[in-house]
């Protein structure tokens, strides 16, 4: 008697899986950019940092409540992040042809999520004395919107697909 091994069917990640490692991958090496560049490069301070982008919700305010705000920024960069992955996805799913090019939309998605965020949101947000960007800062925004967040949700999300 012979037996035939079984043979496992394709693995396809679940919208949600590709969507939640996506945004985690981009959060966290857009977070970890800006810890080195703005908190270590430029001394602000990582805990500021955070708190920085909690302002975007609480305002000045965020400065003054410690850890609570740190965490809060932390979870803003990651839930950010993972809505620019859900974004992504979206689009794939009306345009699938994307997929197969992620180096190229992952980059016109990147400098997208950029501008969106630095001149839409941002703006719009409760962050304290929103002014204009340097222009090192600016270039270091830009590469780390394409590098860390438009690439990583592209790639992340194309291999999802072709497996």
């Amino acid at each position: 008697m012979s037996a035939t091994p079984a043979i496992a069917a394709p693995r396809h990640d679940t919208p949600l899986k590709t969507i939640l490692t996506a945004g985690l991958v981009a959060g966290v090496l857009d977070g970890l950019d800006a810890v080195i560049y703005f908190a270590w490069f430029r001394k602000a301070g990582v805990g500021p940092l955070f708190q920085y982008i909690a302002s975007g919700v609480l305002g000045a305010a965020s400065f003054r409540q410690g850890w609570i705000t740190i965490g809060l920024g932390i979870f803003f960069q990651l839930f950010i992040a993972t809505g620019a992955a859900a974004a992504y996805y979206a689009i794939t799913r009306m345009f699938p042809t994307i997929l197969s090019k992620p180096i190229l939309f992952g980059t016109i998605f990147g400098l997208a999520v950029f501008f969106i965020m630095h001149y839409i949101v941002v703006p719009l947000s409760a962050v304290p004395g929103h002014s204009r960007t340097g222009f090192a800062d600016y270039i270091s925004l830009v590469a780390s919107h394409i590098f860390f967040v438009g690439l990583p949700i592209a790639i992340v999300t194309s291999r999802a697909a072709n497996r």
